[in-house]
């Protein structure tokens, strides 16, 4: 059990390293049923596998429709990236990226990034507070970037140094107001501000 989610089946078959079944499932949250499913497969093994994850879906009277659904990609033992197209049909279509990759101890990357295409919205601000903006437009095409690096020696290293990054870049400073990423800022951030430190000693 897992923060108050259960699943409650009439019949399980578990394969160690494989797949497990679950006939007539009912889902429950805090002991409440909220979804039933005749069968459901899910896998069991102990390694990293690719696939879809849990998306979010809803709709709003401001953006329509909105689908944003991850995908994971285990490239290695210890790197992996997360891809996760999105749409809100009155408003943007895009894509977000979050790539990781640990060289070891010492040694850690992390980049991604957002693409939007905002043409549905034809530049229209929709009310978004702009007052503190010189320059208020929407472009059709939107991104943010970051990037994020992390190098040290080790601790018996002859001359020992450390060297960080983390670089972050946005199209323009209304970006994080509507799009919500908060490896490059947050929402009420006026810029992105990045950082490049290295040590030696």
């Amino acid at each position: 059990r897992t923060a108050g989610w259960e699943i409650h089946a009439r019949e399980a078959r578990l394969d160690i390293e494989g797949y497990g079944s679950a006939k007539h499932s009912v889902l429950y949250f805090e002991g409440v049923p909220i979804l039933y499913s005749p069968y459901l497969l899910f896998p069991l093994n102990q390694e990293r596998r690719s696939g879809l994850l849990t998306g979010r879906y809803g709709y709003s009277s401001r953006d329509g429709a909105r689908v944003f659904q991850p995908v994971f990609i285990a490239l290695d033992d210890s790197s992996d990236l997360l891809l996760t197209p999105f749409t809100e049909t009155r408003t943007r279509t895009g894509i977000m990226a979050d790539g990781r990759a640990r060289f070891s101890r010492q040694h850690t990357l992390r980049a991604g990034g957002i693409y939007s295409n905002e043409s549905a919205r034809d530049g229209d601000l929709r009310g978004l507070n702009v007052g503190d903006v010189f320059d208020p437009s929407i472009d059709d095409n939107r991104y943010g970037l970051f990037y994020q690096h992390s190098l040290r020696s080790a601790s018996r290293a002859l001359v020992p140094f450390s060297a960080t990054a983390d670089v972050k870049y946005v199209s323009d400073n209304l970006l994080l107001r509507e799009v919500d990423a908060p490896l490059i800022g947050r929402s009420s951030n006026r810029f992105v501000t990045s950082r490049v430190l290295g040590t030696a000693s």
